[in-house]
């Protein structure tokens, strides 16, 4: 019902292209989210046959599209630093973007300063590429450090469900990745996907 409504406003006369773009974009979220609903009955793994070649610039410039409203209210900053020429990957799209997504709205949830800040990075790293999701929140303790992917773990209390990173962690490594966490609590957090180049 939600896609419909979307698709009907997106198709009035008037509207301007930001609009009809971000309208285009909200569907294809909405087709993405209807697919993982379906398969999240555990921690599925990717098919080989669904691997497409992704330009993951395009994925994180999409994830930043949708949430940059809610950034705006809340004041935080967005810092993009992307290498040229970047490999793209050989991935499901709709499981790697559900990654990103996910450390995104952890950057995010984490920052609780009206100054925050959230910097990506991407670079290439010898076979792989590495996309860095660093934030300018309350950091980890170094007592949840290694619990992070454990399932049914969570830090949010009652808002999460400790499924996210686990789910993720599954995602990735059936990639062929990695995922890597470097923080100190009062100096933020920063994840690092790992992905092997194409």
């Amino acid at each position: 019902g939600i896609k419909n409504i979307m698709e009907q406003t997106r198709d009035e006369i008037g509207l301007s292209k930001e609009i009809r773009d971000l309208l285009s974009l909200a569907v294809r979220e909405c087709d993405r989210m209807g697919g993982l609903v379906r398969k999240l009955q555990g921690f599925y793994k990717p098919s080989d046959d669904a691997r497409t070649l992704v330009d993951i610039h395009q994925v994180l410039n999409d994830i930043e599209a949708l949430a940059r409203k809610n950034l705006r209210v809340k004041g935080i900053e967005i810092v993009n630093n992307y290498s040229p020429n970047l490999p793209k990957v050989h991935v499901v799209e709709d499981q790697i973007k559900q990654v990103l997504l996910n450390l995104f709205n952890n950057a995010e949830e984490a920052i609780s300063s009206a100054t925050g800040k959230i910097t990506i990075i991407t670079e290439a790293s010898g076979p792989d590429i590495k996309v860095h999701v660093q934030d300018t929140g309350e950091g980890i303790p170094e007592e949840n450090m290694n619990r992070l992917f454990e399932p049914f773990f969570s830090t949010k209390g009652h808002k999460g469900t400790g499924l996210g990173l686990p789910v993720c962690h599954g995602i990735v490594k059936a990639h062929g990745g990695e995922i890597e966490v470097a923080s100190k609590p009062g100096n933020g957090a920063k994840f690092t996907l790992i992905l092997p180049a194409h």
